[in-house]
């Protein structure tokens, strides 16, 4: 498929998106406008050409409320800003995010939760999952959601004394797809630490592995040697044990102090 055939294409399929979204607002005016979001692949590329118009098979469309849309995310707060060309167009497009991934946020938008894989099933795959949530909430600006994927991960940790988030390949992406100081980081190293403390051993990769400079990976040796020496400073100044540092329920969420937390009123209950 060369341009100039791909761009007919895409403007064709453009043109029904929007016809879909009148269609929508019309049967349901009381909502107010919809904003179209194209989630999916970026672009097709091989060694005879690069593409950089999509066909409707490589990506999913998705028709959501503007109103409840900017309400719940920062990221469509600024993308729906008349000044923006998406928000011009009312045309939004994701095309490094995964389509399930995006479905769990609308579902998160209209319900205040989404669903989650079969906590009592094989863990990697639920922790995958959620950690994808917390990277795609963390991406669209959406701290409710993060809050609610933190849960999540904890509750799936808690289910075996010997899993954690420090497999190389989650480790990978959760450094490669959060910023510096991220929640999600601070409660992958601090896993890291307390097994270490409960007498477990190192993952074999993080024992003998070395990572590239540069990498994300190595951006978890360096926190976690950070994190190491701050407890050996506080031992060597408060003559502190070597206790097991406890987080409480909120330790890793990023909401304020003063609102609510379904985690931190779990855990007050519990104690009275």
């Amino acid at each position: 498929m060369s341009e100039a055939m791909a761009s007919p294409l895409a403007e064709r399929h453009s043109k029904e998106q929007q016809g879909a979204s009148n269609i929508l607002e019309s049967a349901f005016p009381r909502f107010g406008p919809f904003v179209t979001v194209n989630v999916g692949r970026k672009f097709f590329q091989s060694w005879q050409f690069r593409c950089e118009q999509r066909t409707p098979e490589e990506y999913e469309t998705f028709y959501i409320y503007e109103k409840l849309a900017c309400r719940s995310s920062g990221f469509f707060r600024a993308a729906c800003n008349r000044y923006w060309k998406e928000g011009a167009t009312r045309v939004i497009e994701l095309p490094e995010d995964d389509p399930n991934i995006f479905a769990l946020f609308v579902q998160w938008m209209f319900t205040g939760e989404y669903n989650k894989t079969d906590s009592s099933g094989p863990l990697f795959p639920c922790v995958i999952l959620a950690v994808d949530v917390y990277i795609l909430a963390d991406k669209l600006d959406v701290p409710p959601l993060k809050d609610r994927a933190i849960d999540h991960i904890e509750l799936i940790c808690s289910k075996a004394p010997w899993f954690s988030l420090t497999y190389h390949s989650i480790i990978d992406k959760i450094y490669g797809n959060t910023p510096e100081g991220s929640p999600l980081r601070r409660l992958a190293v601090s896993q890291q630490i307390n097994n270490s403390m409960k007498g477990g051993s190192e993952p074999k990769w993080l024992r003998e592995g070395s990572p590239r400079p540069g990498s994300p990976v190595s951006d978890f040796y360096f926190d976690l040697a950070c994190e190491k020496f701050r407890l050996t400073l506080r031992k060597m100044r408060l003559g502190d044990d070597q206790s097991i540092p406890t987080a409480g329920p909120c330790e890793f969420h990023v909401h304020g102090k003063e609102e609510y937390c379904k985690a931190r009123d779990g855990a007050t209950r519990k104690e009275t």
